[in-house]
């Protein structure tokens, strides 16, 4: 074999084992999307109503644009998860003292409490979904898709 078949097969080995890391990486995602879903079920919240919560509990002065874009979601089904949110008692929403056309979101006791729960769930997934990994291998493996994500 000349060195030039050498090499391209080198890079096709490459390439291959590539796409299987980008499909064990949609798999693990998911996965672990769906399992939170199920698991926080019996809280009565689901992993966007969750996200919509982080958002507004990051954000001091929250607005439904805001929590739109922290989300990646389109400002009417933010506006549709901020209504439920309210009418579930997780949030309170007033006027902005400084702009009267928008409403500032705020967690409520209830929501506090209610992402405190959320909390252990996630916890609980993530330690099934590494044990027995070391601590380590999970640093080579992140070093690794940080710097991946760097070239994107």
């Amino acid at each position: 074999m000349i060195e030039s078949d050498r090499n391209a097969e080198k890079t096709s080995r490459k390439q291959s084992e590539a796409r299987r890391t980008l499909k064990l990486l949609k798999r693990l995602t998911l996965g672990f999307r769906a399992r939170l879903d199920e698991d926080l079920r019996p809280l009565g919240i689901t992993l966007a109503q969750l996200r919509v919560l982080h958002a507004i509990k990051s954000e001091a002065t929250a607005s439904g644009a805001q929590v739109a874009r922290e989300c990646s979601i389109t400002p009417q089904t933010a506006h549709g998860l901020i209504l439920r949110a309210e009418k579930n008692g997780w949030i309170v929403r007033q006027q902005d003292a400084t702009n009267e056309r928008r409403r500032i979101a705020s967690l409520t006791a209830t929501g506090e409490k209610l992402l405190q729960d959320t909390d252990v769930v996630v916890r609980k997934i993530e330690m099934d979904l590494w044990e027995g990994v070391k601590r380590s291998d999970l640093k080579a493996m992140n070093d690794l898709l940080e710097m991946a994500a760097d070239r994107l």
